[in-house]
């Protein structure tokens, strides 16, 4: 909704009607669950403020106590699930901001004579204290907040023994929060000595009871910080005492410092409405200095002795809180860590400590002129590692580089382009600066000659590639914007020099970065320079050029092609200063011939082509040399971490003119297909299917050029434009657009397919299932929804999958010849699913099975039903691949209330071993069998929503059910009984139930046909008995109480329940129970109901029984296990005591009274 800008009054109303909502079914905890997600989603929408919105706390006070009264009844045995709890809990700690002022006294009223150490529950209300009192608020509103009970609970604190812990922590948490949302508001002077008391003892004593509640001491003890205070004094004092060789001081020091910055950068934002510390109360730089040399006077030297990357991260905090101290130490590290090869660790951890680093030791005025001296010499440092190193530090040589390079130091020699008076301007230090520009000139030219060289390094290793693809993008964009022109000619020379000299390179992906790199930012220098090289290689090629023979030419050609892919990356107004070469080379390599192996690779490319002909490319735009950006004083403002300014170039209709020649040069080669299908009898299969593949180029991209914003298309494409047959039929023109003739596709494919029908000798081979699947991939194109449409409006944007999930006919009236196409690929299937059982063969035949099930036409039900049966008696091993397929085929016929619904069944009681797990997908097969529970505390649509949805997955009747409740609850709530217009009028809802009325008696003579076809297929001679045990499986949890029971159901349970396989009689035995107790109360059956043991439960022994018999099977080899545990768990339930009954069976006369 916020896509499309949902105003903020909207979001309000929604959050207050959904908050209400949770008055209603307090038990539903599902449901619950689902609206505290959606409530924590929308009260974090950072732009609203307290006075936006007023929450009435007492809602989720309710709900907390009603989850402990109802995990108390329950005897723990079920209770609620954690997720529910902890969903709960985070929604209150989002919702406490917007608390009204006058909760705070409710909450206190609430349970403050709880508040007694002696009291059984004193630690519960501690902990709904912590939770539910708000500390964020408004300084006018403190009177009514925490000024009410702090002193008091400070008193309490007090009085509670340091053994007690989990006392003790509720009121750490919440002391911890309040000092941190009303910092600079209370005067903890007086607090001051038994605070640093307390933690004193914690510290010197390691109580590890208090482990983890020393993170939010260490927050409460930051924000007592005050500039006024003599907190600094008393942890001073505390951390000079610390020991750093032990675990427990080694988490107070490492912690320490990021709680420090994280205060301070938290009180540098601005426009919060939640930051309000006082400005007398800001902690300056001044005391985050005095601590932080507190900290490293002592210990800084132990962190390196040890260093590790994670003491490196820690200690990356402490370097913000006085970066004087560490910058010599680190400087004098890094160059101990390049020259020492014998410690990789300790190098791997000072890179990673000097990338996190640079920046607060450049940008501080006292030592930042004196390092920005160095970066120069530090960027040849470690580039000079780069292939020296374990390859294990790559990551951090990269992550150290980068840290440099994205500072935009200005990659210019502006000794040279200085005057005199511009440099006696400049500082002492910049101008030392100014005489090292010459080097970093010549950065760019030693890091891509330094990265050349590890190609072989590299190789295939695709670890390596993948670590240098992380940081290398934005390295060599962040050198390539500030270079000047002659250093660009000069990587385009020396990178042209490496293609040259490494011709038989085929994976080289550094290579392609810096390429591809090039090709976006400098498009004409290097289409100009490395193109004609390109040209050249394809030139000298051979005509139907030998690839399989030889797998070093294989490779070197897809080398190059991948190459070719990334130069057509360039701008459109660049490419068609090359129209002609292009178009010559797209001739030359379709003469070589399409191999298998090469033609995704070549489809790839020229695909590529035609996305540049036609999209809008943003690039970053180039830095110009400046002789301000020398200046120490301009380095700060440059500093944009991660971010360029961009140049965007938009393809014009002069510059779509290259697309255009494209497509119609495609579509004459699908025209020239065509008359070879109709003249050329004896037409050769290679030659169709490389013309299909040519086809592919322009799958999944809409054929506008350009876009008419104004036209509407409707069914029929030639309404559009004037057609010129005698020219290209495959091509529709007017005067400004050009488009694919869909219809004229359709028909070659159709043709196709019936020369593939018509050949005597035809079979599911490889070469016929290419063909097949090319014919599929266009012919799901073209009736499918395009994955791009040039210059369309957003909310006209579709991305779908680009085959199986068709959406309606996208522009005109394609029913009948797809009727035709489907027909003939059923005909296809029926005279070759015999004819080859292979995996290949069958995933064709699977596709093909899929394309004729979306959408699927009354006229080919019947023959999609034979094919099923013929393909599943033949190959029945792969029934099990074929479920979604199944599934798609029966929901579409249970939508229809087909009387052949449910026919699918029988054609399960394959005796195949592999079909037992088949079985297993019947609940996925049959989603739409299964009831969604209507909450039972809405009595007055009870009647109405019995069974509703119990088949039926339309969308249509979801959004009626969804409406319906949206409704109730308006009507429930008695404070949005002002709202204008109710969700549904009255005569809307009475005319929704009667649609709902009519639905339950189609989905009631569904589910009986449904359970008939069951038992049925169950009772078949030939079935296996494991599936016997799993239809049964699957017959109990179909048991509906609100749905009348067969009689032929109830026989066949009894018939059943004195089989010869103790695994069939036991779940008969488990579902002829449910029958009993879905028909009848539970006080009626258990007598003494209120008196039953529930411990009883655990002795229920089923689980265990199928858990460790084992069942051989003749037609196989070993044992089997049941598919299918029995969990008697999951059912003994006070809501569901069905296998509670089953224990009744020990009785004889308890089948006798019903």
């Amino acid at each position: 909704m916020y896509d499309l800008e949902l105003p903020k009054q909207l979001h309000l109303r929604l959050v207050r009607m959904l908050y209400e909502s949770l008055r209603l079914d307090q038990n539903d905890y599902n449901s619950a669950k689902t609206r505290f997600d959606i409530l924590i989603k929308l009260l974090r929408r950072k732009h609203l403020e307290r006075k936006d919105l007023c929450l009435d706390p007492i809602i989720l006070i309710e709900l907390i106590e009603n989850q402990i009264e109802t995990n108390s009844n329950r005897m723990k045995i079920f209770p609620i699930p954690n997720s529910y709890q902890s969903k709960l809990n985070q929604l209150v700690i989002i919702s406490r901001v917007y608390f009204d002022v006058n909760a705070t006294e409710s909450i206190l009223q609430r349970w403050s004579q709880y508040l007694c150490i002696h009291c059984k529950d004193f630690n519960r209300y501690l902990c709904y204290f912590s939770l539910f009192l708000p500390t964020l608020l408004y300084p006018e509103e403190h009177q009514k907040g925490f000024h009410s009970w702090f002193q008091d609970f400070f008193s309490l604190w007090l009085q509670i023994p340091l053994s007690k812990s989990k006392l003790h922590k509720p009121l750490i948490i919440l002391f911890a929060r309040l000092s941190q949302t009303a910092c600079g508001y209370i005067d903890w002077q007086p607090y001051l000595l038994e605070i640093f008391q307390r933690f004193d003892h914690i510290v010197k004593n390691k109580l590890n009871d208090y482990k983890n509640l020393l993170k939010y001491f260490l927050i409460w003890i930051v924000h007592l910080i005050d500039p006024r205070s003599k907190a600094i004094d008393y942890l001073r004092q505390i951390i000079v005492a610390l020991n750093f060789d032990n675990k427990f001081d080694k988490f107070i020091l490492s912690s320490l410092p990021f709680v420090l910055i994280h205060r301070y950068q938290n009180e540098s934002k601005k426009n919060c409405w939640f930051n309000q510390t006082p400005s007398e109360s800001l902690l300056t730089e001044t005391i985050i200095r005095e601590l932080g040399s507190s900290i490293q006077q002592k210990f800084f030297a132990k962190y390196f002795i040890r260093q590790t990357r994670i003491e490196s991260m820690l200690l990356s905090a402490l370097i913000m809180t006085n970066p004087i101290v560490f910058a010599d130490l680190i400087e004098e590290n890094l160059s101990i860590g390049c020259d020492d090869y014998s410690r990789p660790n300790f190098f791997c951890s000072i890179l990673h400590l000097y990338a996190s680093s640079v920046y607060s030791i450049i940008s501080d005025d006292t030592i930042g002129p004196k390092h920005r001296l160095k970066l120069a010499e530090n960027l040849y440092k470690i580039t000079d590692t780069l292939g020296t190193h374990n390859h294990s530090a790559y990551p951090q040589i990269l992550s150290a580089i980068k840290s440099i390079v994205i500072l935009e130091i200005p990659f210019f020699d502006f000794a040279k382009m200085s005057e005199a008076n511009l440099i006696s301007s400049l500082t002492k230090f910049e101008q030392k600066f100014l005489k090292q520009s010459d080097k970093l000139v010549q950065f760019p030219l030693y890091f891509i000659d330094r990265c050349l060289n590890l190609f072989e390094i590299i190789g295939e290793n695709k670890h390596l590639q993948e670590v240098f693809s992380k940081d290398f993008d934005l390295i060599l964009i962040s050198m390539f914007i500030r270079c000047p022109h002659r250093t660009i000619e000069e990587i385009i020379d020396k990178i042209i020099n490496f293609y040259q000299n490494n011709s038989n390179a085929t994976n080289f992906k550094l290579f392609e970065l810096i390429l591809q790199n090039l090709v976006l930012i400098y498009p004409e220098k290097i289409m100009r320079k490395f193109f004609p090289y390109l040209l050249d290689y394809f030139a000298v090629l051979p005509e139907r050029f030998d690839l399989e023979n030889s797998s070093n030419k294989q490779n070197k050609f897809k080398y190059n092609l991948n190459i070719l892919k990334k130069m057509f990356k360039c701008r459109c107004e660049i490419l068609i200063n090359y129209q002609e070469q292009i178009m010559e080379l797209f001739d030359r390599i379709c003469a070589l011939g399409f191999d298998k192996t090469i033609e995704s690779s070549i489809v790839s490319v020229f695909r590529q082509l035609l996305r540049s002909s036609l999209a809008t490319v943003i690039v970053p735009k180039i830095q110009n040399p400046n002789f301000e950006s020398i200046r120490f004083e301009n380095w700060p403002k440059l500093i944009k971490f991660d971010q360029f300014e961009t140049n965007g170039f938009k393809t014009t209709e002069k510059e779509q003119k290259l697309a255009a020649i494209f497509i119609k040069k495609l579509s004459s080669t699908l025209y020239s297909l065509e008359e070879s299908i109709e003249n050329d009898a004896n037409l050769s299969m290679n030659s169709l299917k490389s013309k299909l593949k040519l086809l592919m180029i322009i799958e999944g991209i809409e054929m506008h050029i350009p876009f008419n914003r104004d036209s509407v298309y409707n069914q029929d494409e030639t309404k559009q434009a004037n057609v010129d047959d005698s020219v290209n039929p495959f091509v529709l023109t007017n005067s400004s657009n050009s488009i694919v003739n869909r219809r004229k596709i359709v028909e070659v494919c159709s043709k196709i397919l019936t020369i593939i029908i018509q050949k005597n000798d035809i079979k599911m081979d490889n070469e016929n299932n290419e063909i097949i699947e090319c014919v599929l991939d266009i012919y799901s194109w073209i009736l499918c929804a395009p994955k791009f449409k040039l210059n369309a409006k957003p909310n006209s944007i579709i991305s779908l999958d680009r085959r199986f999930k068709l959406s309606i006919f996208h522009y005109f009236n394609l029913e009948n010849q797809d009727k035709i196409i489907k027909e003939r690929l059923l005909e296809l299937i029926s005279k070759n699913q015999a004819s080859n059982g292979s995996i290949e063969s069958m995933i064709v035949i699977e596709d093909l099975l899929k394309i004729c099930t979306i959408p699927i036409y009354k006229n080919i039900k019947k023959k999609m039903y034979l094919i099923f049966k013929n393909v599943f008696a033949t190959h029945s091993s792969v029934l099990w691949q074929f479920k979604d397929l199944i599934k798609s085929y029966s929901e579409q016929m249970a939508e229809d209330h087909s009387s052949n619904s449910f026919e699918i069944l029988p054609l399960l009681a394959s005796p195949h071993p592999r079909m037992e797990n088949f079985w297993a997908y019947l609940c996925e097969i049959y989603p739409s069998f299964l009831k969604i529970s209507i909450p039972e505390d809405i009595a007055e649509f009870s009647n109405i929503l019995v069974g509703f949805e119990l088949f039926d997955q339309s969308i249509a009747n979801k959004i009626v059910l969804r409406r319906t409740l949206d409704w109730t609850i308006v009507k429930n709530f008695e404070n949005l009984r002002k709202i204008d217009e109710p969700a549904v009028t009255l005569d809307e809802f009475e005319m929704i139930n009667e649609e709902i009325e009519t639905k339950n008696r189609q989905n009631n003579q569904a589910y009986r046909s449904l359970i008939n076809q069951i038992i049925q297929t169950i009772q078949n001679d030939v079935v296996h008995w494991r599936f016997c045990y799993l239809g049964l499986r699957f017959l109990n949890s179909l048991i509906q109480k609100d749905i009348e029971i067969e009689t032929e159901l109830v026989e066949f349970y009894l018939q059943c329940l004195i089989h010869d396989l103790q695994a069939i009689r036991s779940t008969a035995h488990f579902g002829f129970c449910k029958i009993i107790f879905k028909f009848l109360k539970a006080n009626e059956i258990i007598m003494n109901w209120d008196e039953f043991d529930f411990n009883l439960l655990s002795d229920l022994d089923n689980e265990q029984i199928f858990n460790q018999i084992k069942y051989i099977d003749d037609a196989s080899n070993g044992f089997y296990r049941i598919a299918y545990r029995i969990t008697t768990i999951d059912c003994c339930s006070p809501n569901n005591l069905h296998a509670i009954i089953g224990r009744k069976f020990s009785d004889p006369n308890f089948l006798g009274q019903y």
